[in-house]
């Protein structure tokens, strides 16, 4: 089995938490069947999946990576999964009621780009539900670049201020906050357990990781007029 295939292989979700905490973040959102919903990063299609039994609403996805992005068409049959970029959306402005951007943040190369397209496809007054790895110390970027583009690997670990501004200053207003570092302690260990621990951060970055105190949270951010 190829890194690439083997990483997460045994989680039930490849992020920290879960569909457990995509669950939390749309309890706290207006959903019906008329919801449009968009999932960026949208991977295997766990929470397509989830989201499309829960509440029968109109959902779409997409992923870099193609093997993924017919993973989660499997996965979300009645979903439109497409490949593409987060900073090149392949969908129409005001196209999504709700954004989830689940682990995907710190692998963004152009955070700024996937903001704007964020905000382009989101009607007015729509959720970004982001949950994500950051710093509880001080931030981390990593300089080496993975050749294979869709390769899992952190980009960036910032703090939580660097988190806001970055929101904030992207057009968006903050609404909820949860920290849920122990889940991300939680699937480390797992896959540490069973072998499919990701080898792409070299002992350096790794290094750096454990002196950011790297923690997991969840925000639910609304789209700012105009």
């Amino acid at each position: 089995m190829t890194e690439r295939a083997s990483y997460g292989a045994g989680l039930a979700a490849l992020r920290p938490g879960g569909v457990a905490i995509t669950e939390e973040a749309l309890s706290h959102l207006l959903i019906d069947t008329d919801t449009r919903l968009l999932d960026i990063g949208c991977g295997r299609g766990e929470s397509l999946a989830w989201v499309q039994q829960r509440f029968g609403c109109h959902c779409a996805g997409v992923d870099l990576a193609a093997d993924y992005a017919a993973q989660a068409a499997a996965a979300c049959p009645a979903a439109d999964i497409r490949q593409g970029d987060a900073g090149k959306l392949p969908f129409a402005a005001a196209s999504f009621d709700i954004v989830l951007l689940e682990c995907v943040f710190s692998l963004l190369q152009d955070t700024d780009a996937a903001l704007h397209e964020i905000r382009r496809v989101l009607v007015p007054g729509g959720s970004l539900v982001l949950s994500d790895v950051y710093a509880r110390a001080e931030g981390v970027r990593f300089d080496a670049v993975q050749p294979d583009a869709t390769q899992p690997l952190l980009y960036m670990l910032p703090d939580l201020d660097v988190f806001a501004a970055s929101l904030e200053q992207g057009g968006f207003q903050l609404l909820y906050f949860a920290d849920h570092s122990d889940s991300l302690l939680q699937m480390l260990g797992q896959m540490i357990l069973d072998g499919s621990a990701c080898a792409c951060l070299s002992a350096q970055d790794l290094a750096r990781l454990r002196r950011a105190r790297a923690g997991y949270a969840l925000w639910i951010w609304r789209k700012v007029l105009p």
